[in-house]
């Protein structure tokens, strides 16, 4: 079967991993929702020599083995190194071109298109016009013995190695591609079971289940042996103390900010209101009279002033984490005197501190790029400094 391109990988979702059930037992694959289960056990047409011969099998053994207990990763990495060396999955993009995937593409956005009008044996035809096309299913078959197949089966494996496969490595719009197909897989069979009064949104449910991984193989181990709960990282505290410093610090400069412009906005109120009175002689007679707020310092007296009046507004909690901090650094005193240029060159120093601070001890993630038996596998690290 052929495969896909990002272009068109649209409405599928993965979900978190389910059990996958060990073959000595049912071997199940993972499901997605509708019936609580999308459930694939290993069916008379496959023999055990090919379940055993699948992926996601090979991947299953090769986590559990206890042999590779020291180096689960590593085996597993070498089970998929040869899939990949021996599918077309590093090229799987370049499948577009194929008639029958396009016309598996145009039907699944027709789908899409028309969720609210779905009909069963409509679709049943739809389905088998796409598998017999270029393929090794006679057409003269039924739709049912075409859905309980050997080669039905085989794809659908193939599906699901594929989805595997690419989820490890990382090749997204592959996996989304995939899932697409998996989806058209599963409706084909359910429609099989299915009796006669579905209906056009049990249909669509059906279709748009999102995929469920296996837990069996997901998540993957990690590549150090023997490590426990990690240790809490003391930076993680120190981080938390950072951001709270910035906040504050972003709140004493904001709060010094609404002071002095509450102080201009007053100062001019009053000079507006202030009427000049004139002598006999035609000047003013009460320039001494005239309001003047003090626009160039700050003081205790004056910060508490006008935190008072405005605390019953959304700036209260800013405002009283300001001034907490403006008295405890400078205005400790009654008579101390600042002048708001000082003031702002001396938090915005702190707030410039804090900030350093914090950038240093965020983590991020950087992409790596790491080599195994030849194989190429991308992954994040995480980078944090220290103070």
């Amino acid at each position: 079967m052929a495969t896909i391109t990002s272009e068109v990988f649209r409405f599928v979702n993965l979900r978190p991993p389910a059990n996958l059930v060990n073959e000595t037992t049912t071997p199940t694959l993972p499901t997605p929702i509708k019936a609580n289960a999308r459930v694939m056990v290993k069916p008379e047409v496959i023999t055990q020599a090919k379940w055993d011969d699948t992926l996601v099998q090979k991947l299953t053994i090769a986590k559990h083995n206890p042999e590779n207990e020291d180096d689960k990763l590593g085996a597993m990495m070498a089970v998929l190194s040869d899939f990949k060396d021996t599918s077309d999955l590093a090229n799987g993009n370049l499948y577009l071109e194929d008639e029958g995937m396009k016309n598996v593409f145009e039907q699944i956005d027709w789908i899409h298109q028309n969720q609210n009008a779905l009909e069963k044996e409509d679709l049943k035809s739809k389905i088998k016009t796409l598998l017999v096309f270029d393929s090794e299913y006679d057409p003269e078959d039924s739709y049912a013995d075409i859905i309980n197949s050997a080669n039905f089966v085989e794809t659908e494996l193939m599906m699901w190695d594929i989805l595997i496969a690419t989820s490890i490595l990382g090749y997204s719009s592959l996996s989304v591609g995939i899932s697409q197909l998996l989806n058209v897989l599963f409706l084909a069979k359910e429609l099989n079971n299915a009796g006669d009064f579905i209906d056009s949104e049990e249909i669509y449910a059906i279709f748009t289940a999102p995929i469920e991984l296996p837990k069996d193989i997901f998540p993957l181990p990690s590549m150090f042996v023997g490590v426990s709960t990690p240790e809490p990282d003391p930076r993680d505290e120190q981080l938390a103390t950072a951001k709270e410093e910035l906040t504050k610090w972003q709140a004493t400069l904001q709060t010094t900010e609404f002071v002095r412009e509450q102080i201009i906005e007053d100062q001019t109120k009053l000079v507006s209101e202030f009427i000049l009175e004139y002598d006999e002689e035609g000047s003013p007679s009460n320039l001494n009279d005239r309001p003047a707020l003090d626009t160039q310092y700050l003081t205790k007296e004056i910060l508490l002033e006008y935190i008072a009046k405005r605390c019953a507004t959304s700036m209260e909690d800013i405002l009283t984490t300001g001034g907490e901090l403006l008295t405890t650094y400078f205005l400790c005193s009654g008579t101390a005197k600042y002048s708001y240029e000082y003031l702002f060159r001396e938090i915005n120093k702190e707030i410039g501190k804090q900030a350093r601070r914090v950038s240093t001890l965020m983590p991020y993630s950087v992409q790596k790029t790491v080599v195994v038996d030849g194989t190429i596998f991308n992954y994040k690290e995480e980078i944090r400094g220290s103070l």
